[in-house]
């Protein structure tokens, strides 16, 4: 029997009720105003909430300006963050649907929490795609002074600076930038000067970001990210993880933590993390032995499990600690670790490949391909520290160094900065990949 064409006309009648239609907002005031509704006048709070109630796919559009949070949550005596999750006061709040952010440049478009509360939190199954903004001055005494999130987060082109977690008494606090336990993808972004600051006996852990999700950053710098506590147990001051993560193309630089080794870079638990085309460099600690970037550790031991690491092209060099420290599972190929102050490299675990891996030279208990005097380093092995028309710094090799043309297996098809691998660096007509993050052309 065939359905009447009324019948037909109701069902799709119906099937239009429930489809939800995306929305663009455009906000129109920088203060922090809300009453729920986007219309002549819709603050950023206003947009947030219309979105959540649709749960669609929207835009929230917003020109160049600084756009400030200003209704605070309440606190605790002792400094904590009692947040809400209806998006009425403190953070906003994306509780459903996908809400893209789209501003006019990171330079330009600032959302500016003024250290009242973090900026965002993002529900389990909400997606937020954050695209060509600042965000900055977030606080939380918990996890995620930038952004906490169990849903989606999506990062391009923007800066995430001065977001801080700071607590007195105690407690685990995590990603002083990004906490995520969701999925998170970070493109050709800024983290700058994030830190988590805890006392008597507290963990602070991810200055930056901590991951015990899913994670992928590419082409992107960490820059002076902190983690400060009264004891060893703050580790991972631009990355803590112990998810599934991917960090390619990026410059870690000018890291600082107070405690157990995994000064820039702490990969603990169960985590598998795969660092590649990576510089990592200038970090500092008040224990000189610590590593600028390590795999396990024997603190703190709330993360059991043994986790794994890749190290691909990566240069660890001019830490003020020792370079790497690993106690868990460790693959290194094609890497170059050289001139850091202690050790550069500190085995306690299990090196389960080291493939065309340049080594300072010293009471380092890991395997290398090819040793080098610390003290002959700079001019030979290496040039300084420089931007190298690329915006990401890194180390480039000078025309005789021994990194030219010597990796092993399989490289990158890029290096750090985008060039192209491999490539003929010492003009002897082949080309064969260097170590470390750099590839030095026939003509650089």
């Amino acid at each position: 029997m065939r359905p009447s064409v009324s019948a037909l006309a109701c069902a799709s009648v119906l099937a239009l009720s429930e489809v939800v239609v995306a929305q663009d907002f455009r906000v129109n005031r920088f203060d922090d105003q809300f009453d729920g509704v986007c219309d002549a006048h819709c603050s950023l709070r206003d947009a947030v909430s219309v979105h959540n109630q649709s749960g669609g796919a929207d835009r929230i559009v917003l020109t160049a300006g600084t756009y400030s949070l200003t209704l605070p949550p309440e606190y605790g005596v002792d400094g904590d963050v009692y947040d809400e999750d209806q998006n009425l006061n403190g953070d906003l709040d994306v509780l459903s649907g996908s809400l893209t952010l789209l501003g006019a440049g990171r330079q330009d478009t600032i959302i500016d929490a003024g250290g009242i509360d973090r900026l965002f939190e993002v529900a389990a199954g909400a997606v937020l795609n954050v695209n060509d903004l600042t965000l900055r001055n977030g606080f939380t005494s918990t996890d995620g002074a930038g952004i906490e999130n169990r849903g989606q987060v999506v990062v391009h082109r923007s800066l995430l600076a001065g977001n801080r977690i700071w607590y007195l008494w105690n407690g685990i606090h995590r990603g002083g930038a990004i906490y995520n336990e969701g999925a998170l993808e970070v493109y050709d972004s800024v983290f700058d000067g994030n830190s988590i600051g805890v006392f008597d006996l507290g963990l602070a852990l991810g200055g930056a970001v901590f991951n015990a999700g899913r994670l992928s950053v590419r082409d992107t710098l960490f820059r002076s990210n902190v983690v400060i506590t009264t004891d060893s147990t703050s580790v991972g001051a631009a990355l803590f993880n112990i998810g599934e993560a991917s960090v390619a193309r990026v410059a870690i630089l000018g890291s600082r933590a107070e405690g157990d080794h995994g000064v820039a870079v702490r990969n603990a638990g169960s985590g598998v993390l795969t660092l590649s085309n990576a510089t990592v460099s200038t970090s500092s600690s008040r224990n000189n032995w610590y590593g600028a970037v390590a795999n396990g550790g024997a603190y703190p031991l709330l993360y059991q499990g043994t986790p794994r690491m890749k190290l691909l092209h990566v240069t660890i060099a001019d830490n003020q600690g020792a370079g790497l420290h690993n106690q868990g599972l460790l693959e290194a190929r094609n890497s170059l670790i050289v001139a850091n102050q202690s050790v550069n490299c500190s085995n306690q675990g299990t090196i389960l490949q080291a493939r065309g891996v340049l080594l300072g030279f010293d009471s380092s208990t890991c395997p290398a391909d090819i040793y080098v005097d610390n003290q002959d380093v700079y001019g030979k092995v290496i040039y300084a520290l420089a931007d190298n028309s690329a915006g990401l710094p890194v180390f480039s090799l000078p025309p005789a160094s021994p990194a030219l043309d010597a990796g092993q297996g399989t490289c990158a098809i890029v290096d750090q900065r985008g060039y192209p691998r491999p490539a003929d660096g010492d003009g002897d007509g082949l080309g064969v990949c260097d170590i470390g993050a750099y590839e030095r052309g026939p003509k650089r």
